[in-house]
């Protein structure tokens, strides 16, 4: 379908990903990129499911629907008028998530890079009844490479320039004894830990007994876990349980 004709095909309570290109784009970077989407738009309180795709320049159509916050498996509301502000919200989230600023990377926007330098996509437009907005070009997922780089290039950095024998065992004993005490931060879309009175993150895994709900960024907790090692130095942290943290 052509991409002018598609304003007119949209209802309100749908959107469009336009894909330009001549090739189409992989089953799996584009479903990464859609699970990434969705997890935006639940942040707003708004659900999303793709009811069509277009050949030609690939164009993914979805329906936004507005759901309840007081009990999810409720029904969804479908009047048009809640339905295009359900558009709105999450079109302005979309940009907001996907624009190259600053040190933090959003998870999508760095799907939606590596879906232009890789697939030969020219850019990623979302489009609605409304108007026609470009979320992702070679420019912008330049910026996004490249801050991505630094990102981990400081990560690494700090890694191994607070690696010592001494509190890496201290951190590691804490751990098993179920006092390590510290904050959740997320770093380009992955959960880290950073123990208290320590200048170090490392990666967090959840152990298959782990129980309640998982720890989001900016939580200080104390935890139960085993910290797993490479050649000495901390990898990832497995964590079997957290607590509120009475430090």
């Amino acid at each position: 379908m052509p991409k002018e004709d598609l304003p007119v095909e949209l209802g309100p309570n749908e959107l469009a990903f336009h894909f330009v290109c001549n090739d189409g784009v992989s089953a799996d970077r584009l479903g990464v990129f859609l699970q990434r989407t969705a997890t935006v738009a639940r942040r707003a309180d708004i659900e999303l499911k793709v009811v069509a795709l277009h050949d030609g320049s690939l164009t993914v159509v979805m329906t936004a629907l507005t759901r309840s916050t007081k009990a999810i498996g409720a029904e969804y509301s479908k009047s048009p008028l809640q339905a295009t502000a359900a558009v709105s919200v999450i079109v302005a989230a979309l940009v907001t998530a996907m624009e190259p600023a600053g040190s933090q990377v959003q998870p999508i926007a760095k799907a939606g890079a590596e879906i232009v330098t890789q697939e030969e996509v020219e850019r990623i437009e979302v489009i609605t009844v409304e108007r026609s907005v470009v979320v992702m070009d070679l420019k912008r997922a330049e910026i996004i490479k490249e801050t991505t780089s630094v990102a981990k290039e400081l990560r690494e950095m700090r890694t191994y320039s607070f690696t010592s024998p001494a509190w890496t065992s201290d951190m590691a004993q804490r751990a098993i004894e179920g006092n390590l005490s510290g904050v959740f931060i997320d770093v380009e879309g992955e959960l880290h830990f950073r123990p208290s009175r320590y200048n170090y993150i490392v990666p967090v895994r959840f152990s298959p007994n782990f129980e309640g709900n998982r720890p989001t960024p900016g939580t200080q907790l104390t935890i139960h876990g085993e910290v797993k090692f490479i050649s000495g130095v901390p990898d990832h942290i497995v964590i079997e349980t957290a607590r509120q943290d009475t430090e």
